[in-house]
């Protein structure tokens, strides 16, 4: 088995908890909003999100790399975890109800686990 069923837990736990964190910027008044380019957008809540989930699968799986859509980078020597810290900042940082986190872990070029997580 690729992950036992406490790290599966870990991290369904993880992505939820960083739900959270995300929703927690929705009621801000004056969110933090970043161009990227001159029509993708990125947040504090993007990055905050991606900065807990690094840490924590850094924390978990240290011989895992991690290739982050906001730009962390880490090299590891087993698979490779593929992260969204917020799919969908555009709608995010508008109100609407329509992202997510997703993640992904990749092992000798294959796509082996997808968790998708909807925080609303």
């Amino acid at each position: 088995m690729l992950f036992s069923e406490d790290e599966f837990t870990l991290l369904k736990n993880t992505i939820v908890e960083a739900g959270k964190h995300i929703l927690s910027y929705l009621d801000k008044k004056h969110l933090q909003i970043d161009f990227k380019s001159a029509v993708d957008l990125v947040t504090e809540a993007d990055k905050f999100s991606e900065d807990f989930l690094c840490t924590r699968l850094i924390k978990h799986f240290p011989e895992d790399s991690i290739l982050a859509e906001e730009g962390f980078s880490y090299t590891g020597t087993k698979g490779r975890w593929i992260l969204d810290p917020l799919d969908g900042t555009t709608s995010f940082a508008h109100g609407f109800p329509f992202f997510a986190i997703s993640l992904a872990y990749e092992r000798d070029n294959k796509v082996q686990v997808g968790m998708v997580y909807n925080p609303m």
